[in-house]
């Protein structure tokens, strides 16, 4: 997988930039409240739909603007795919390919990321709920069908829970 190019609009202190990473090794670099930091969460985000700062995607958005966006065009093989992602205040529109997503776990698979911050040292230290949601995020990315199996289970232990009660 490469990542040809990103496209940020309206994404926290970004206006519209676009990068062109080289395949190889790439080094952002800058003063603090430059945007280095915003660019990576940009990645994330389009790749994971969600951010890994605490808030919601809507949080994503530069002040004062109603919708922000965020392209990546990753090579996958001999295979260009475009990725969208569009958030507001209503919620976000996912695209691959120019085409609406559904579902939306179709949208995960191909494109993928992990993420290391100071922060996922709670993996080791926090609950078990925090672990296994560490390790279905990884497993997203291994096999896309556990998105579902995850979700459908979600879905149950929710019901019997609320039965008990």
């Amino acid at each position: 997988m490469l990542l040809k190019s990103l496209t940020v609009r309206a994404f926290r202190n970004l206006e519209e930039q676009t990068i062109t990473p080289s395949e190889r090794f790439n080094v952002l670099s800058g003063q603090n409240g430059q945007g280095k930091t915003n660019f990576i969460e940009a990645i994330y985000a389009v790749c994971t739909l969600r951010t890994f700062r605490p808030g919601k995607l809507r949080d994503l958005r530069t002040h004062g603007a109603e919708e922000g966006a965020v392209t990546a065009d990753v090579v996958r093989g001999d295979l260009l795919r475009n990725y969208h992602l569009q958030f507001s205040e209503r919620g976000r529109k996912v695209r691959l390919d120019g085409k609406a997503v559904r579902p939306v776990a179709n949208y995960f698979g191909d494109f993928n990321v992990i993420l290391f911050a100071p922060e996922d040292l709670q993996i080791i230290r926090g609950t078990p709920g925090q672990r296994r949601k560490f390790v279905d995020r990884a497993a997203f990315g291994w096999d896309i069908s556990f998105l579902e199996i995850v979700q459908r289970y979600e879905r149950i232990l929710k019901s019997r829970n609320s039965l008990l009660k």
